[in-house]
């Protein structure tokens, strides 16, 4: 067999094992030595990240809580708050104070512990790798992790001390090495061998295989974690400067700082499928940015593509998670969290497809494929608990999603855990359970109502084959995917493996390792339409193709024929996804509202998101954008609204602050009413000010009004001819008023009754000098004018009748408007 990469044997070659090479788990095997059903670190594992297919809850009705664990002695026994849990085999592993300790997945029973000296720490999560378990941990002198045994829990070694106030990292476990990193102080970047060099003594102290440190004046890498391309490894640290080294070396292969002072503080995931890089950022709003890996290691900026969410005030402490081209990412960014909102965006495009407002998390999602088939469109969900409490407890919000959904279809499910705040991400074990931690300080698994129904069955590893691509396609398998699969299925009974009628599909994958590389991707080139008939439909099979030829020497890369096809077709599909993109930018900056209607509350974050799509583009796509000038004067709305809602604000607090309102100076509110003209309500609220000041001194003009206009020695003023003109006048100031009082305040408003009934006297009145009117007319038909005292009278009716019928018209139109 010709030489090929590793990699390439994962993205074109399927992966390079038989079905019999692959460790064979039975059912009795609690804690295997090498499995794909486990969630050994953040995200679960590192080549498909926070995916997993275990048969977790659909529901609510079909979820329930199995066990929860809380070591803690008191309300303020802080210390008890566990770490973040991961699962190896049957057992749930998770640091509480000062020990590590092995949970069964299934009881909740501690079974094991350990001493783990030092201070717990928020946002850490532990890992596994060639049957240890690594824990980071903070004593008094020096910020550490200690190794154990995952079996035993002994302790095995301890690395040296690592620089840096706090470790605020996750561990991330990749081929013999740990990778994390520390917060503050001097911080940085370490990696350590996982091997225990000396087995005779615990008290072994591992030295650093290398170490990168921050920028000065950088935070360092909080909640930082690595992602991998084969021997490079990829991180970034808060200031936004974004790493690429030899993960076993740490030399420098490219470094670089993201645009827009953006900062980083989230895992990276590298997407095998199209070779490209993802990084969430904080850029006053959720940034994701991807860039092809290049053969070397290094970053194509060139290939750069970018998300904005343009959510005002938002940003991101979410790692993005990628599966079947969709990516998932959380808002809540900042220490306090944020107003972002979760998002579904298109990994090939980085293109908004829909956004869950309401879900407001630090976590990051954690998806199953259990249920996913061609049919349902390869249907997944997506676990999720929003950073706060919701109403009288916590919640989980579970996502369903599939290709080509473009509207949220998710469940909030009520009393999951004790009431309180939760920072993290689910983890899932192999039989569908959801682990995780709030800061109630306990340790939750829930999982299927129905315990039965959590075991695999041989339709369901039917299901799972049946939805990978044919071999023949040539389009993309994960490696760790098709591994998962065939472990199911070596795990299954007799009985269970004769219903999985496809089993020859997995093999006939499995087998593609066996076929020279150079002649499998001849036959693929060969499978490709020609030039003129190529679509979008074709490209999950050429970027497969070209990622895979990318990844060939040279040597063999001259040796491939029909390379040039390759090479045409692939720029075709860029040239049909360019084109995607500029016509689905003009579709969606036609589904803007007119500009006069635009608001900031509802459309300042489409507006940014899409003028951070259209400066994205080169200046040739830019051209091609035929509604450009409509977008540039949406974005010149959106900021006149900004620049006047700092206007009122100042005006509010300037005027206002303090000031008792009177009678005699109750036009500051009108004063303040007129700088806000054409603002609507929703921006409006968005101040401060606003509801806490100029709302309740509108309730106090209202109040006001009423007291000295309708009313007179504490009871309803006589409405007359003479007095019918500036009541009407007023009753129309105090509606204006009312109609924009908020529900606070409109309870604390006095006597409204009496404007009712003041509007009914003055119909009454209304009414009868309009009959009076007619009657006069008749009487008087061909006679001389009315004069004197009766014209008087006439002329107060007209007067009368005009008035309420200029209120009544203004109330119309203010209703059409409201």
């Amino acid at each position: 067999m010709k030489t090929m990469s590793k990699r390439l044997s994962a993205v074109l070659l399927a992966c390079a094992l038989t079905i019999s090479s692959f460790v064979s788990v039975t059912a009795a095997q609690t804690a295997p030595a090498k499995t794909t059903l486990s969630w050994e670190q953040f995200l679960g594992n590192e080549t498909l990240r926070g995916v997993s297919d275990a048969k977790t809850p659909t529901s609510g009705d079909d979820l329930k809580k199995n066990w929860e664990v809380d070591l803690s002695t008191s309300a303020s026994d802080w210390a008890a708050t566990p770490g973040t849990p991961i699962v190896v085999g049957d057992y749930v592993y998770c640091y509480i104070k000062n020990q590590i300790h092995k949970i069964d997945s299934n009881t909740g029973e501690i079974v094991k512990s350990a001493e783990a000296p030092g201070k717990s720490m928020f946002f850490i999560t532990i890992a596994y790798g060639d049957g240890k378990i690594f824990v980071p941990r903070e004593s008094s002198d020096k910020n550490y992790v200690i190794a154990y045994d995952a079996d035993t829990l002994e302790k095995l070694f301890e690395t040296e001390a690592i620089p840096g106030a706090q470790l605020q990292s996750p561990v991330i476990y990749h081929d013999g090495y740990i990778y994390l990193g520390s917060r503050a102080g001097s911080p940085e970047y370490v990696c350590f061998s996982t091997e225990d060099t000396d087995p005779s003594t615990p008290d072994e102290v591992v030295e650093a295989a290398w170490s990168q440190a921050a920028p000065e004046g950088s935070l360092g890498f909080g909640w930082i974690g690595a992602a991998f391309k084969g021997d490079t490894c990829f991180f970034a640290d808060a200031s936004g400067t974004v790493y690429s080294v030899n993960a076993k070396t740490g030399a420098l292969i490219d470094s670089f700082k993201l645009p827009n002072n953006e900062t980083v503080t989230s895992t990276l995931n590298y997407y095998e499928k199209n070779n490209r890089l993802y990084i969430s950022s904080n850029g006053g709003s959720a940034v994701v940015r991807s860039y092809e890996v290049n053969k070397d290691g290094s970053l194509n900026q060139d290939s750069m593509k970018m998300y904005n969410s343009g959510w005002s005030g938002g940003g991101t402490q979410s790692s993005p998670v990628i599966y079947n081209d969709r990516l998932y990412l959380g808002g809540g960014g900042g220490t306090m969290g944020s107003a972002e909102p979760f998002h579904v965006v298109d990994a090939n495009t980085m293109q908004e497809i829909y956004t869950v407002e309401g879900l407001v998390t630090k976590g990051s999602a954690a998806i199953t494929t259990a249920y996913a088939t061609e049919e349902n469109g390869n249907q997944v969900y997506a676990y999720l608990v929003p950073y706060a409490p919701q109403g009288d407890s916590s919640v989980m919000y579970i996502l369903k999603d599939k290709e080509n959904q473009t509207e949220p279809d998710v469940e909030i499910v009520q009393n999951v855990g004790e009431k309180q705040y939760c920072s993290q991400s689910m983890a899932i074990d192999k039989n569908g359970n959801l682990v995780f931690y709030n800061d109630a300080k306990k340790l939750y698994s829930f999982g299927r109502a129905d315990e039965a129904s959590r075991a695999v069955t041989g339709e369901d590893v039917e299901q799972q084959i049946s939805r990978l691509p044919e071999v023949d396609s040539f389009e993309y398998y994960n490696e760790f995917e098709v591994k998962r699969i065939q472990e199911r299925y070596n795990n299954l009974s007799d009985v269970e493996q004769a219903k999985v009628t496809s089993i020859q599909k997995l093999e006939d994958i499995l087998a593609v390792s066996s076929q020279d590389p150079i002649e499998r991707m001849e036959q693929g080139i060969a499978s490709i339409p020609a030039l003129d008939e190529i679509t979008l439909n074709d490209q999950s099979k050429i970027q497969t193709l070209y990622t895979a030829y990318n990844n060939f020497s040279a040597e063999d890369q001259a040796k491939v024929s029909g390379a040039d096809k390759l090479l045409a077709a692939y720029a075709k599909i860029a040239e049909l996804r360019d084109e995607e993109l500029v016509n689905s930018l003009i579709a969606d900056i036609d589904a803007l509202p007119a500009v006069e209607a635009l608001t900031k509350t509802n459309d300042e974050a489409s507006v940014s998101g899409l003028t951070a799509r259209y400066n994205e583009l080169s200046s040739a796509l830019q051209e091609k954008v035929s509604n450009a000038d409509k977008l540039e004067k949406a974005a010149a709305r959106i900021e006149e609204i900004k620049q006047q809602l700092e206007q009122v604000d100042a005006l509010i607090k300037e005027k206002l602050q303090g000031v008792k309102l009177t009678m005699d100076n109750i036009g500051l509110i009108d004063e303040i009413d007129k700088a806000a003209e054409g603002l609507a309500q929703s921006d409006l609220e968005t101040l401060s000010s606003y509801s806490g000041i100029f709302q309740p001194a509108k309730r106090t003009a209202v109040n006001l009004l009423i007291q000295n206009k309708l009313m007179q020695d504490g009871k309803q003023i006589t409405v007359t001819a003479d007095n019918a003109a500036e009541l009407t006048a007023v009753i129309e100031k105090i509606e204006g008023y009312y109609a924009t009082l908020n529900e606070a305040q409109l309870r604390r408003v006095e006597n409204y009754e009496v404007v009712a009934a003041v509007k009914a006297d003055l119909e009454k009145l209304n009414a009868s000098s309009n009959s009076s009117s007619s009657q006069g007319g008749s009487n008087n038909s061909g006679k001389l004018p009315v004069t004197g005292e009766a014209a008087g009278v006439l002329a107060g009716s007209v007067v009368l009748t005009a008035a309420l019928c200029a209120a009544f018209v203004l109330r119309k139109r203010r209703g059409n408007n409201e």
